[in-house]
C-alpha cells in the first residue's frame, strides 16, 4: 500500500471569544476543574443562548488520539465523525464550519492537535450573521504553549481485496516567545474496484411515456484530497495577536461515486438493449492567505480584523459512450470543462464586555470573479462576479440562570453575469435564551431569520449534455431567499446518566431547487426559486456510564422529516436513524463500537438521497507516547449501498450504487510527542473561508 505523507499548517493561533460570558469567569472555571490535569467532577457543559461550552473530561482526552476524535468521544449534539474520510457533519443536512481559536479550520488541522492542548469546545448552534454559510460552528479553543515544540502522526489505514481507505496526518510545532509555527497536513484516499449501479428512468414524453433500466456492472470509485498548511502568530495574550496562515487544498475524484457507470441499458419503447459507459472525473486546487490582527483595550473593548484571499482552479470532464451489444457507437457526449476564481473576504468586528453585558457588531464582505470555460460538445465562456455585505450588532445579558441574545443584521446579495445582474436586500435578526433551573438541567430556544444566495455554478447560463435527450443548465434568474431557522434543546446530567434532546425546524421562502422541465424537444434539469422547503427533526442522545468511565455507552435516536412543495411538485419523506456507540477502558487497553451514520440521508426538492449506516469495532493499546489499535469495519453486512430516489413529475428514477463484500480491516498507529513546552492559553476569534469553485457539471 503506498504511503504518501506530507506537511502543513495546523493551529491558527488567534482569537477573541463571542461567548456570552466573561473570560475571566470562564478562565476560572477551566482552571478550577482540569488544575494539574485532574479529573473533572463537576459539570463540564456550560450553556448559553447562542452555543454550549464543553470542557473534555480526563477521561474523553485520555482515551483520544486526536482533537478529531475528541470531538466524537463528546457525543456533541447533531455531530458526526466519518474516521474514514475525516468528515465532520450534522445529522439531517447541514453544515458545520470549524474553526480553532476562532480562525477558520479544517478537520485535517483540527486533527493534528493533541487532545492535551484543547481548554474548551465551543457548539454554537446560532451562528448569526458572522457565519452566513454554517448551520453550526465548532470552535476549538486550544492552550498555547511558550517554549519547545511537538510532533504528532496519525495513519489509519483500511483495506480489504479490490479496496482501500488511508487518512494520514503529520503536523510539527515549535514555540518561542511570542511566536509559533505550525504546520499539519493530511492525505486522504478512498478506492472500491466493484461500485456498482443499478438505475431504472420513467421518462413523460409528449407522445408517450418511456422507460429505461440499466442493471449495473462493477466498476471503480476513487477520491483523494490533500490538506496542509503553514502558520506563523505573534501574540501577547493580554493585548495583540497577529496570525498569517497559507493553505493549500488539492481535491481528486478520479472516478466519481455518483456518476461513474458501466450499466446494460433496456428501453421498453423498442426493447432495445445497449451497453452505456459513463465517467466524471474531477480535480481542484486552491491555495489560500489568511491574515487576522487583534488588538484588545483595557477597557474590556477588542477591535478584530481578518482578511482572506482564495484562488481555486478547477477541472472536471464527462464522458458519456452508448453502444450496441456488437460494441457499435451509437452515442457519444464529452466535456471538459475548467474554471479559475478568485475571492477574498473581509471582516471588521468590534466587541466591548461590561461585567453581565456585552455588545459587538461589525462589518463583513465577499467578493469574488470566476472565468469558467466550457469544451466538448457545448463550447462556450462565461464569467461570473459576487458580493454579499452583511452588517450586523448584538447584545447579550445574563440575568442570575437565564441568558439572553438579541442580533439584528442586513446583508446584501449581488451577482451578475453578461448584461444582467441581480441585487436583493435581507433583514437577519436572530433571537435566543437559555434558562438553567439547577445546575444538572438547561433549556435552549433560539429563532434566526437568515439569506442564502445562489451558487455559481447555480447561475451559469451553460446547457450541459447528460445523455442523449437529456440536458443540465444553470439559470441566470436565480434570486437569494429567505430561511426561517429555530430548534429547541434541552440536556441533563445526572450521576452516570447524561440525555440531550434536541428539536431543529427550518423553513426555507422560495428556495432554489431542481426541476426538469420540456424544452427544446428535450428534457433539461435546471434551478427554479420554487414555494418553499421545511425540516423538522428530532434527536435524543442517550449517554449511560455504569461503570464510571470504564464503560461509556452512547444511544442516538434520531428522526427527520422533509417536506419540499415546489412550482410544479409536491414531495415529503420522513427518515428514522439509530446510532450506537459504546466503548470499554481498562488502564491502557481500550475495546469500542461504533455506528457510523451517512450524510446522504435527506430529502431536497424531489431528490432523496439515502445511505446505509457503517459499523466499526476497533481494539488496541494507548500510552502517553503512542496509540495503535486494529479493527474491522462493517463485520456485519454483506452490501454497502446508497440510494438516489427522484420524483420528479416529468423524468422519475431511481438509482442504488452498491459495494459487495464492505467488510475492511483497519489499522490505526498515533504518534505525539513534545519536547520543552510550557503551557497557556488563547481565546477564539473570527470564521472566513471560500470553497465553492462555480462550474456546472452535466451529470445526473
Amino acid at each position: 500500500m503506498k504511503k504518501f505523507f506530507t506537511a502543513g499548517a495546523l493551529m491558527c493561533i488567534a482569537g477573541h471569544s463571542y461567548a456570552q460570558f466573561s473570560e475571566a469567569q470562564l478562565d476560572s472555571i477551566v482552571n478550577a476543574v482540569q488544575l494539574q490535569e485532574v479529573e473533572v467532577k463537576g459539570v463540564s457543559r456550560m450553556t448559553r443562548a447562542d452555543r454550549q461550552v464543553v470542557i473534555p473530561p480526563h477521561s474523553a482526552v485520555e482515551s483520544s488520539v486526536n482533537g478529531r476524535d475528541l470531538i466524537g468521544r463528546l457525543h456533541l449534539p447533531r455531530i458526526t465523525v466519518n474516521p474514514l474520510t475525516g468528515e465532520i457533519g450534522l445529522s439531517g443536512n447541514g453544515t458545520v464550519v470549524i474553526t480553532i481559536n476562532g480562525v477558520m479550520g479544517s478537520s485535517a488541522e483540527l486533527a493534528a492537535i493533541a487532545p492535551g492542548d484543547i481548554v474548551r469546545i465551543e457548539h454554537i448552534d446560532n451562528p448569526g450573521p458572522r457565519y452566513p454559510d454554517a448551520d453550526v460552528v465548532l470552535n476549538v479553543v486550544t492552550r498555547r504553549h511558550d517554549t519547545g515544540g511537538s510532533v504528532s502522526a496519525d495513519f489509519l489505514n483500511a483495506f480489504r481485496k479490490g479496496g482501500e481507505a488511508d487518512l494520514d496526518h503529520l503536523s510539527l510545532s515549535y514555540s518561542h516567545g511570542k511566536s509559533q509555527w505550525v504546520y499539519s497536513g493530511q492525505l486522504m484516499r478512498l478506492v472500491r474496484d466493484n461500485w456498482t449501479r443499478d438505475y431504472s428512468e420513467i421518462r413523460h414524453l409528449p407522445a408517450q411515456t418511456m422507460t429505461i433500466k440499466e442493471i449495473g456492472l462493477p466498476s471503480e470509485m476513487e477520491i483523494s484530497d490533500f490538506n496542509n498548511s503553514l502558520s506563523y502568530s505573534l501574540a501577547d495574550d493580554n493585548r495583540y495577536m497577529f496570525n498569517a496562515k497559507v493553505g493549500f487544498l488539492y481535491d481528486a475524484i478520479p472516478h466519481s461515486e455518483e456518476a461513474d457507470r458501466t450499466t446494460l441499458r433496456t428501453i421498453s419503447t423498442d426493447n432495445s438493449v445497449s451497453e452505456i459507459y459513463e465517467h466524471l472525473g474531477e480535480r481542484s486546487v486552491s491555495p489560500s492567505l489568511d491574515l487576522y490582527g487583534q488588538y484588545r483595550f483595557g477597557s474590556g473593548a477588542t477591535l478584530i480584523a481578518n482578511v482572506v484571499g482564495t484562488y481555486i482552479r478547477s477541472k472536471n470532464d464527462h464522458i458519456y459512450r452508448q453502444t450496441d451489444t456488437d460494441g457499435n457507437l451509437l452515442e457519444s457526449i464529452s466535456s471538459h470543462n475548467k474554471g479559475r476564481k478568485y475571492s477574498i473576504i473581509s471582516e471588521l468586528a468590534y466587541n466591548q464586555q461590561f461585567n453581565r453585558h456585552r455588545i459587538s457588531g461589525g462589518i463583513r464582505h465577499f467578493q469574488s470573479i470566476a472565468d469558467n470555460r466550457y469544451a466538448g460538445d457545448v463550447v462556450s465562456a462565461v464569467t461570473l462576479r459576487q458580493a454579499q455585505t452583511t452588517v450586523y450588532g448584538q447584545y447579550s445579558v445574563t440575568l442570575g440562570r437565564v441568558n439572553l441574545m438579541a442580533s439584528a443584521g442586513a446583508a446584501r446579495f449581488y451577482s451578475s453575469q453578461a448584461n444582467g445582474s441581480l441585487s436583493r436586500w435581507i433583514f437577519t435578526p436572530s433571537l435566543a435564551a437559555s434558562w438553567s433551573p439547577v445546575e444538572e438541567l438547561a433549556f435552549r430556544y433560539k429563532v434566526a431569520l437568515q439569506g442564502k444566495m445562489p451558487s455559481l455554478s447555480e447561475l451559469s447560463d451553460i446547457a450541459q449534455p447528460i445523455d442523449p435527450g437529456y440536458l443540465r443548465k444553470g439559470n441566470p434568474d436565480l434570486k437569494a431567499f429567505r430561511i426561517l431557522d429555530q430548534e429547541f434543546s434541552a440536556g441533563w446530567q445526572w450521576r452516570w446518566l447524561s440525555i440531550d434532546l434536541s428539536v431543529p425546524i427550518t423553513h426555507e421562502f422560495k428556495p432554489i431547487m431542481e426541476s426538469v422541465v420540456w424544452m427544446d424537444e428535450a428534457f433539461v434539469r435546471t434551478y427554479f426559486n420554487q414555494r418553499s422547503f421545511s425540516h423538522i427533526g428530532a434527536e435524543a442522545r442517550i449517554s449511560v456510564r455504569p461503570w464510571k468511565d470504564y464503560v461509556v455507552v452512547s444511544l442516538t435516536p434520531t428522526i427527520d422529516h422533509y417536506r419540499s412543495h415546489g412550482n410544479d411538485f409536491r414531495c415529503s419523506h420522513t427518515i428514522r436513524n439509530l446510532q450506537i456507540d459504546a466503548e470499554i477502558n481498562w488502564k491502557n487497553w481500550q475495546l469500542s463500537y461504533n455506528t457510523l451514520t451517512g450524510y446522504a440521508n435527506y430529502l431536497y426538492g424531489t431528490r432523496l438521497m439515502r445511505e446505509r449506516n457503517m459499523s466499526m469495532v476497533m481494539a488496541g493499546y494507548r500510552s502517553d507516547v503512542f496509540s495503535l489499535k486494529a479493527g474491522v469495519l462493517d463485520p456485519f453486512v454483506k452490501k454497502y449501498w446508497m440510494e438516489t430516489r427522484d420524483e420528479s413529475p416529468l423524468l422519475s428514477s431511481v438509482s442504488r450504487a452498491y459495494s459487495r463484500r464492505p467488510t475492511y480491516f483497519v489499522v490505526q498507529l498515533s504518534v505525539n510527542l513534545g519536547f520543552g513546552r510550557q503551557k497557556g492559553s488563547r481565546d477564539p476569534g473570527l470564521d472566513n473561508s471560500d470553497t465553492d469553485g462555480g462550474l456546472l457539471k452535466g451529470v445526473k
